[in-house]
């Protein structure tokens, strides 16, 4: 990883609760989806369009991932694992997943 890589990579932890979601959706997608990290192009990560999001690298589309993770329903919101992200932290959240995708690496 060049510095930086790993300059970009480091997220602000200043919010703890969004570093959980991403985590336990980096742990959903080792259960499901083994190696799930080397499919994943950081340089058109996209937390926030439908075509270039975690899911839709992953799996197509967004609304694909989502159906094949089961998390589709209320009780289990895409935004809960890190899927997905509010305009104003999109940024952080991408960052957060890259964290865990050189983590994997």
């Amino acid at each position: 990883m060049s510095e930086y890589e790993a300059k970009i990579a480091t997220p602000r932890v200043d919010n703890p609760l969004l570093f959980a979601c991403v985590q336990k959706g980096a742990l959903l997608l080792d259960q499901k989806c083994p190696s799930w990290a080397q499919k994943i192009n950081i340089k058109t990560l996209k937390i926030r369009d439908c075509y270039c999001c975690i899911l839709a690298q992953l799996y197509g589309n967004y609304m694909l991932g989502k159906i094949a993770l089961d998390i589709f329903s209320e009780r289990s919101p895409p935004i809960d694992h890190g899927f997905g992200a509010y305009e104003k932290d999109a940024r952080e959240v991408e960052k957060m997943w890259i964290k865990e995708i050189y983590a994997r690496l």
